[in-house]
């Protein structure tokens, strides 16, 4: 299996909060962010688009922030704490890619407790990596998953992976696309092309 990591690089801009270089904004569709999962033998880079909630939750642990209110994951970390269970690993085990390059992940999730009794369960990529994150736990994947939706690690790669995505596509052609999205069953990035599609129809 390939291991993979969030580069923690980061830098404090002008408003005093801290941008890191392994998960930012979605450059075009600004409800969500990307996050950039780095192999940590290798020179690839698996880009996966995740929510607000669980990109918050996973810049407060990096940025080792305590929130007024605890995010879920933080809960549930309490949780498993109380009960000696562990977070041993993380797999990113499918990827579903759909004609426009969207990718759909599937994780599992790996625990155990002190008497070595053992349970795993499907996960949002997403929330299994801010349970990672707090667990300090290993994040895995598959090199068939790192063929269909990596890409390689060059200097100013990740910029031109997202002006690649800044040359916006028409009103016409994502209400398009949000209908293919629909009839194939993937809400989540439908739901990124609704919000997109307001955001530019508010703009006329």
């Amino acid at each position: 299996m390939i291991q993979l990591q969030i580069n923690e690089e980061n830098k404090k801009l002008a408003n005093g909060i801290k941008s890191y270089k392994g998960i930012r904004r979605h450059p075009t569709f600004q409800e969500v962010y990307c996050l950039y999962l780095e192999e940590v033998k290798g020179t690839r880079i698996l880009p996966i688009v995740i929510g607000t909630e669980q990109a918050i939750s996973i810049i407060c642990v990096l940025a080792k922030e305590n929130p007024k209110r605890p995010h879920t994951h933080d809960i549930f970390t309490s949780l498993m704490e109380k009960y000696n269970i562990k977070l041993t690993h993380v797999i990113i085990n499918n990827v579903k890619v759909d004609n426009n390059g969207y990718g759909v992940f599937h994780s599992k999730m790996f625990f155990e407790n002190n008497n070595k009794n053992q349970l795993e369960l499907d996960s949002r990529t997403s929330d299994a990596v801010a349970m990672a994150c707090r667990f300090q736990s290993p994040i895995y994947t598959f090199e068939n998953i790192m063929e269909k939706a990596s890409y390689k690690i060059k200097d100013k790669q990740i910029k031109k992976e997202e002006n690649k995505i800044k040359n916006k596509k028409s009103i016409k052609d994502l209400k398009i696309e949000l209908t293919n999205c629909v009839k194939k069953e993937n809400y989540e990035q439908a739901s990124k092309i609704r919000d997109e599609i307001k955001k530019r129809e508010n703009e006329h």
